[in-house]
Protein backbone atom coordinates (compact mmCIF):
# COMPACT_ATOMS: atom_id res chain seq x y z
CA UNK A 1 0.00 0.00 0.00
CA UNK A 2 2.67 2.54 0.63
CA UNK A 3 4.43 2.46 -2.74
CA UNK A 4 1.19 2.17 -4.44
CA UNK A 5 -0.02 5.64 -2.48
CA UNK A 6 3.63 6.83 -3.17
CA UNK A 7 2.65 6.50 -7.15
CA UNK A 8 -0.17 8.33 -6.41
CA UNK A 9 0.20 11.20 -4.50
CA UNK A 10 3.82 11.89 -6.60
CA UNK A 11 1.35 12.70 -9.26
CA UNK A 12 -1.08 14.82 -7.89
CA UNK A 13 -0.76 18.53 -7.00
CA UNK A 14 1.88 19.48 -4.34
CA UNK A 15 -0.72 21.03 -1.59
CA UNK A 16 -2.37 17.58 -2.13
CA UNK A 17 0.45 15.50 -1.52
CA UNK A 18 1.70 17.92 1.36
CA UNK A 19 -1.61 17.80 3.04
CA UNK A 20 -2.43 14.04 3.04
CA UNK A 21 1.22 13.05 3.92
CA UNK A 22 0.58 15.48 7.29
CA UNK A 23 -2.37 13.93 8.43
CA UNK A 24 -0.55 10.59 8.59
CA UNK A 25 2.23 10.86 11.89
CA UNK A 26 4.29 8.28 13.07
CA UNK A 27 4.34 8.99 17.03
CA UNK A 28 7.60 7.85 18.87
CA UNK A 29 9.13 6.12 15.87
CA UNK A 30 6.07 3.56 15.91
CA UNK A 31 6.25 3.67 12.06
CA UNK A 32 7.71 5.01 9.29
CA UNK A 33 8.34 4.17 5.64
CA UNK A 34 9.82 5.93 2.80
CA UNK A 35 8.98 5.22 -0.48
CA UNK A 36 10.07 6.09 -4.09
CA UNK A 37 7.53 8.34 -5.61
CA UNK A 38 6.65 8.93 -9.02
CA UNK A 39 5.97 12.66 -9.81
CA UNK A 40 4.81 14.41 -12.14
CA UNK A 41 6.45 16.26 -14.87
CA UNK A 42 4.78 19.42 -13.55
CA UNK A 43 5.23 18.64 -10.39
CA UNK A 44 6.06 21.78 -8.24
CA UNK A 45 8.86 20.52 -5.89
CA UNK A 46 9.63 24.31 -4.26
CA UNK A 47 5.92 24.35 -2.81
CA UNK A 48 6.00 20.91 -1.75
CA UNK A 49 9.30 21.07 -0.07
CA UNK A 50 8.71 23.71 1.54
CA UNK A 51 5.49 22.46 2.92
CA UNK A 52 7.30 19.18 3.92
CA UNK A 53 9.84 20.96 5.71
CA UNK A 54 7.21 23.00 7.51
CA UNK A 55 5.48 19.57 9.07
CA UNK A 56 8.62 18.29 9.86
CA UNK A 57 9.74 21.39 11.95
CA UNK A 58 6.81 20.99 14.29
CA UNK A 59 7.24 17.44 14.85
CA UNK A 60 7.79 16.26 18.54
CA UNK A 61 11.02 14.54 19.21
CA UNK A 62 11.05 11.10 17.64
CA UNK A 63 8.09 11.75 15.76
CA UNK A 64 8.15 11.80 11.83
CA UNK A 65 5.72 11.02 8.84
CA UNK A 66 3.97 7.73 8.49
CA UNK A 67 5.22 8.08 5.14
CA UNK A 68 7.58 10.09 3.11
CA UNK A 69 9.19 10.05 -0.25
CA UNK A 70 13.06 9.21 0.18
CA UNK A 71 13.52 10.24 -3.39
CA UNK A 72 12.40 13.58 -3.09
CA UNK A 73 15.51 15.15 -3.70
CA UNK A 74 17.11 13.08 -6.06
CA UNK A 75 14.45 13.82 -8.52
CA UNK A 76 14.33 17.71 -7.89
CA UNK A 77 18.11 17.63 -8.33
CA UNK A 78 17.35 15.58 -11.41
CA UNK A 79 15.31 18.21 -12.87
CA UNK A 80 16.56 21.57 -11.71
CA UNK A 81 19.42 21.09 -9.90
CA UNK A 82 19.91 24.97 -9.47
CA UNK A 83 16.46 25.10 -7.38
CA UNK A 84 17.25 22.40 -5.21
CA UNK A 85 20.47 23.57 -4.66
CA UNK A 86 19.29 26.77 -3.67
CA UNK A 87 16.61 25.34 -1.16
CA UNK A 88 18.95 22.98 1.00
CA UNK A 89 21.88 25.65 0.94
CA UNK A 90 19.87 27.26 3.44
CA UNK A 91 19.45 24.45 5.83
CA UNK A 92 16.32 23.43 4.14
CA UNK A 93 15.94 19.38 4.69
CA UNK A 94 14.07 16.47 5.96
CA UNK A 95 14.85 12.55 6.36
CA UNK A 96 16.66 11.30 3.70
CA UNK A 97 16.35 15.09 1.83
CA UNK A 98 18.96 16.83 2.71
CA UNK A 99 21.91 18.66 1.76
CA UNK A 100 24.10 15.52 2.13
CA UNK A 101 21.18 14.18 -0.39
CA UNK A 102 21.70 16.85 -3.20
CA UNK A 103 25.49 17.03 -3.52
CA UNK A 104 25.62 12.94 -3.38
CA UNK A 105 23.51 13.41 -6.35
CA UNK A 106 24.71 16.01 -8.03
CA UNK A 107 28.11 14.45 -8.17
CA UNK A 108 26.82 12.15 -10.73
CA UNK A 109 26.27 14.43 -12.78
CA UNK A 110 28.62 17.47 -12.34
CA UNK A 111 32.17 17.78 -12.85
CA UNK A 112 34.32 17.46 -9.23
CA UNK A 113 35.00 21.14 -8.95
CA UNK A 114 31.72 22.27 -8.85
CA UNK A 115 31.16 19.75 -6.40
CA UNK A 116 33.78 20.57 -4.45
CA UNK A 117 32.71 24.21 -4.67
CA UNK A 118 29.27 23.25 -3.08
CA UNK A 119 30.51 21.31 -0.60
CA UNK A 120 32.93 23.96 0.64
CA UNK A 121 30.20 26.39 0.47
CA UNK A 122 27.91 23.94 2.56
CA UNK A 123 30.54 23.82 5.10
CA UNK A 124 30.32 27.55 5.93
CA UNK A 125 26.67 27.61 6.69
CA UNK A 126 27.62 25.14 9.85
CA UNK A 127 28.83 26.41 13.09
CA UNK A 128 32.07 24.38 14.45
CA UNK A 129 34.62 22.35 12.52
CA UNK A 130 33.08 19.25 13.41
CA UNK A 131 29.87 20.12 11.71
CA UNK A 132 31.72 21.19 8.62
CA UNK A 133 33.79 18.16 8.12
CA UNK A 134 31.07 16.01 8.98
CA UNK A 135 29.45 17.18 6.10
CA UNK A 136 32.26 16.84 4.26
CA UNK A 137 32.83 13.51 5.45
CA UNK A 138 29.34 12.68 4.54
CA UNK A 139 29.58 13.23 0.70
CA UNK A 140 33.00 12.21 -0.38
CA UNK A 141 32.46 8.93 1.14
CA UNK A 142 29.40 8.02 -0.03
CA UNK A 143 30.95 7.66 -3.91
CA UNK A 144 34.55 7.97 -3.09
CA UNK A 145 36.46 9.45 -5.98
CA UNK A 146 40.12 10.85 -6.13
CA UNK A 147 39.59 13.76 -8.34
CA UNK A 148 37.07 15.30 -6.04
CA UNK A 149 38.44 14.71 -2.63
CA UNK A 150 41.62 16.74 -4.26
CA UNK A 151 39.21 19.40 -5.57
CA UNK A 152 37.46 19.79 -2.15
CA UNK A 153 41.81 19.87 -0.40
CA UNK A 154 42.33 22.43 -3.14
CA UNK A 155 39.27 24.62 -2.38
CA UNK A 156 38.09 24.00 1.47
CA UNK A 157 39.86 26.84 3.63
CA UNK A 158 42.43 26.71 6.27
CA UNK A 159 45.68 24.64 5.94
CA UNK A 160 46.27 21.55 4.25
CA UNK A 161 47.13 19.42 6.88
CA UNK A 162 44.29 20.35 9.23
CA UNK A 163 41.94 19.32 6.84
CA UNK A 164 43.21 16.38 6.13
CA UNK A 165 43.28 15.18 9.66
CA UNK A 166 39.78 16.45 10.03
CA UNK A 167 38.74 14.23 7.50
CA UNK A 168 40.91 10.96 8.37
CA UNK A 169 39.18 11.62 11.62
CA UNK A 170 36.09 11.34 10.37
CA UNK A 171 37.12 8.75 8.01
CA UNK A 172 38.72 6.34 11.44
CA UNK A 173 35.29 5.76 12.70
CA UNK A 174 34.46 2.44 11.50
CA UNK A 175 34.96 0.06 8.86
CA UNK A 176 31.78 -0.93 6.64
CA UNK A 177 30.51 0.44 3.26
CA UNK A 178 32.78 2.74 1.40
CA UNK A 179 34.95 3.69 4.43
CA UNK A 180 37.71 1.29 3.56
CA UNK A 181 37.84 2.98 -0.36
CA UNK A 182 37.48 6.41 1.16
CA UNK A 183 40.61 5.91 3.93
CA UNK A 184 43.02 4.40 0.63
CA UNK A 185 42.07 7.52 -1.77
CA UNK A 186 42.32 9.75 1.23
CA UNK A 187 45.62 8.48 2.56
CA UNK A 188 47.16 8.50 -1.28
CA UNK A 189 46.45 12.20 -1.60
CA UNK A 190 49.33 12.70 1.55
CA UNK A 191 52.40 13.15 0.74
CA UNK A 192 54.98 10.91 3.22
CA UNK A 193 55.26 13.84 6.02
CA UNK A 194 51.45 14.26 5.67
CA UNK A 195 50.73 10.80 6.21
CA UNK A 196 53.40 10.25 9.33
CA UNK A 197 51.33 13.63 10.79
CA UNK A 198 47.95 12.77 10.45
CA UNK A 199 48.19 9.34 11.49
CA UNK A 200 50.37 9.86 14.43
CA UNK A 201 47.88 12.49 15.06
CA UNK A 202 44.58 10.12 14.54
CA UNK A 203 45.93 7.62 16.25
CA UNK A 204 47.34 9.67 19.64
CA UNK A 205 44.90 6.93 21.58
CA UNK A 206 46.49 3.96 20.52
CA UNK A 207 45.25 1.28 17.48
CA UNK A 208 43.20 -1.53 17.15
CA UNK A 209 43.82 -4.81 15.42
CA UNK A 210 41.65 -3.74 12.67
CA UNK A 211 43.55 -0.64 12.40
CA UNK A 212 46.91 -2.64 11.96
CA UNK A 213 45.14 -5.26 9.76
CA UNK A 214 43.70 -2.68 7.47
CA UNK A 215 46.43 0.03 7.64
CA UNK A 216 49.83 -1.94 7.34
CA UNK A 217 49.59 -3.44 3.69
CA UNK A 218 48.25 -0.15 2.29
CA UNK A 219 51.26 1.84 4.08
CA UNK A 220 53.42 -1.27 2.22
CA UNK A 221 51.50 -0.14 -1.03
CA UNK A 222 52.61 3.63 -0.66
CA UNK A 223 56.16 2.20 -0.49
CA UNK A 224 56.93 3.04 3.37
CA UNK A 225 59.06 0.98 5.23
CA UNK A 226 58.09 -1.49 8.15
CA UNK A 227 59.99 1.05 10.35
CA UNK A 228 58.19 4.18 9.35
CA UNK A 229 54.90 2.17 9.58
CA UNK A 230 55.41 1.83 13.63
CA UNK A 231 56.17 4.90 13.86
CA UNK A 232 52.64 6.21 12.42
CA UNK A 233 50.80 3.39 13.75
CA UNK A 234 50.89 3.66 17.59
CA UNK A 235 50.52 0.62 20.57
CA UNK A 236 47.86 -1.73 19.80
CA UNK A 237 44.90 -0.43 22.30
CA UNK A 238 45.19 -3.69 25.08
Amino acid sequence: MPAQLGQILGKRNAETMVRTLGAFISYGGSYSSGVEFEFAPDFDFRTAADGLAAIHSRLGHGDSLALRPHNFVEEWTKRDPAAAWEWVREGNGFLFNDLTKFLDCYSVVAPPEEVAGMLVEAMVLKSTSSEKFEVAWNVLRERPNATLISEFLAQAPGGREDNLRNLFSQASTGYYGNMDAFKQLLLQQMSGPERTAVLARGFKNGVSSTDITFFTPLLRQLGHSDEEIRQMLPPERK
